[in-house]
């Protein structure tokens, strides 16, 4: 049974060890399902090792790219470079789904739990918000807090987690039951809260029920990614510039806002009229944001720069 102990055990694992550990899930998933498998590759510099890796053991394995419209046109062209790789397509586009949903403001996490209070005032998610103790009520408390954003739930804007779901889960999933292959995925649980519950339920591999996966770089770190493209000389997207090279993610995108001022003309645009309303609302309704971001040396306003805001 997996557990955070076993998690933390293999992410301190040299990376010669993840290598082959990885490749064990990745042939014990393969077989599993007689080989009806597939590579959800985003173009990313993680499904690209996970793609080499998986291609190196079985080079039939087949790809899946969701093209949302939102990727870079590096990312895009990067994938185009890739044989036997399948493009499927959100069925709205991304301001569509804003329109229709809401706005995934903070993460998805605090986005569903915004938009599960705004339909259920009296459920877990105002415990998640700080409205209620969560003595007072039948719930399990846990650790997740996110009380600074409880001010979200009376925005003047819609608010919802399921931007995701729509631009790139569902086409995925409509693909996979119509290909009836299931998926590999280049996802690590150092990545977020989620993904690391989520190892602990399943580990790599999820074989049987009604959405079996593997996710067999789950245990390894952003600084195993980029050590095994330079050891194994892997070309990446020529967006992540000299990253491999610095070890730095952070370089990759200092400049982004300048060289891709097209991409991000067409979120803003994507976002709709209310972006600046929603980047007013966010800085100024709470002095806890503020206070949040200079926490982590951060300006109030980076976050919201991060997503074109």
């Amino acid at each position: 049974m997996p557990d955070l102990k076993r998690l933390k055990e293999l992410q301190q694992l040299p990376l010669e060890r993840k290598v082959g550990f990885t490749a064990a899930r990745i042939a014990e998933f393969y077989k599993a399902r007689e080989g009806k498998v597939c590579v959800s590759f985003s173009g990313g510099k993680d499904s690209t090792v996970l793609l080499y890796l998986v291609r190196s053991l079985f080079p039939e394995v087949k790809a899946v790219f969701c093209d949302t419209g939102l990727e870079y046109p590096e990312i895009r062209d990067f994938v185009k470079t890739f044989e036997n790789v399948d493009w499927v397509r959100p069925s709205m586009p991304f301001n569509k789904v804003i329109e229709k949903y809401g706005y995934p403001v903070v993460s998805k996490d605090c986005a569903q739990r915004l938009h599960e209070y705004r339909n259920n005032p009296d459920g877990i998610a105002a415990c998640y918000l700080g409205f209620k103790d969560w003595k007072e009520t039948n719930y399990k408390e846990t650790s997740t807090n996110f009380a600074n954003w409880g001010f979200l739930a009376n925005a003047p804007f819609k608010v919802s987690h399921k931007c995701c779901y729509e631009m790139k889960k569902k086409p995925l999933h409509e693909y996979q039951k119509k290909s009836s292959l299931t998926p590999f995925l280049g996802t690590m649980a150092e990545e977020s809260f989620r993904r690391k519950i989520s190892w602990k339920m399943y580990g790599c591999n999820v074989l049987t029920g009604s959405n079996p996966r593997s996710a067999p770089l789950s245990f390894w770190t952003e600084q195993d990614v980029l050590q095994y493209i330079k050891l194994m000389h892997i070309p990446i997207a020529s967006v992540y510039g000299d990253s491999v090279q610095t070890a730095d993610m952070g370089g990759a995108y200092n400049n982004w806002r300048e060289t891709h001022w097209m991409y991000v003309l067409y979120v803003r645009r994507s976002l709709g009229k209310r972006t600046k309303q929603i980047s007013t609302y966010v800085l100024h309704a709470s002095k806890t944001v503020g206070l949040l971001y200079q926490s982590f040396g951060f300006k109030a306003s980076t976050g919201l720069h991060s997503c074109a805001v």
